[in-house]
């Protein structure tokens, strides 16, 4: 279940609002202090905007969220397949700290108060959720890492490192480029059609030789089989909807990135909740 919320002025997508026990939102670009083509709420942090108006965005973000920037762990994002565990000692990594300099796009936590943070601008947000193990996952999944399946990876991490049960564990698939927009080349779709044999209405070809993927579908179909039974896809095309999302494509490079994050309460702020 997600809900649209307005929190210290900046516009976010709350989801897993039926748990008390985390906390967790996608922000649009609205509610930023960015200008130009980063407007407003920009968290894409080698770019040219100015440092002043990225760390302001930070701000404001853990405001709304409820965290501090000294409790947020990123990642370099580098389209792999590498999910890794971080927890509170790695508190501050991308933001107050230096990034992990290994390609790593998924991490998953136990440790309460670690926010997880991934940014995005047409690729696929997936966050994920064990309310038994209080455990949680961010990954960022583009079309590599789809094709990698790096969706089951963090899954796999998870119950390695945390004994989740895949059934227990509530996956939210976020806003990213749609089928409708999301148009490949040759070689793109071939290594869909070689990760994904069965996948049928993932993958479409039009009669004038143009090449469609759903990734979501892609994603759940991976989050399945990997052992997951609650999934819920938001259904929202940032190119379709680039007022509210930034879109790479729609944009041709010249964007921000909005940001998925989630986190593990305490017990006091459970208790709050509930």
């Amino acid at each position: 279940m997600f809900q649209k919320k307005v929190k210290n002025g900046v516009p976010l997508y709350e989801v897993f609002c039926e748990f008390p026990s985390v906390s967790a939102c996608i922000t649009t670009r609205e509610g930023g202090v960015s200008e130009g083509e980063f407007a407003t709420l920009n968290f894409r942090m080698h770019c040219a905007d100015t440092e002043e108006n990225k760390k302001e965005n930070v701000r404001r973000i853990c405001m709304a969220f409820g965290t501090e920037p000294e409790k947020i762990v990123t990642t370099t994002q580098e389209h792999t397949t590498e999910v890794k565990r971080v927890g509170k000692a790695d508190g501050g990594i991308g933001f107050v700290r230096p990034r992990f300099q290994e390609g790593v796009d998924g991490l998953v936590t136990n440790d309460a108060g670690v926010t997880l943070f991934t940014f995005f601008a047409d690729c696929v947000p997936v966050l994920l959720f064990d309310p038994v193990k209080k455990a949680a996952g961010a990954v960022h999944s583009g079309w590599r890492g789809t094709v990698g399946k790096i969706s089951a990876v963090a899954v796999h991490k998870m119950a390695a490192e945390f004994g989740s049960d895949p059934r227990d564990i509530h996956a939210v698939i976020g806003p990213h480029i749609g089928e409708c927009c999301f148009q490949v080349d040759r070689p793109v779709y071939d290594e869909f059609l070689s990760a994904f044999p069965s996948l049928g209405g993932c993958l479409r070809e039009e009669k004038d030789g143009k090449y469609y993927i759903d990734l979501s579908r892609a994603i759940t179909k991976t989050l399945r089989a990997a052992g997951v039974e609650h999934i819920e896809n938001m259904e929202m095309c940032t190119v379709c909807r680039s007022d509210e999302f930034f879109s790479h494509r729609k944009t041709g490079g010249k964007r921000g990135c909005f940001a998925a994050l989630i986190r593990i309460r305490d017990k006091e702020e459970t208790e709050v909740a509930e």
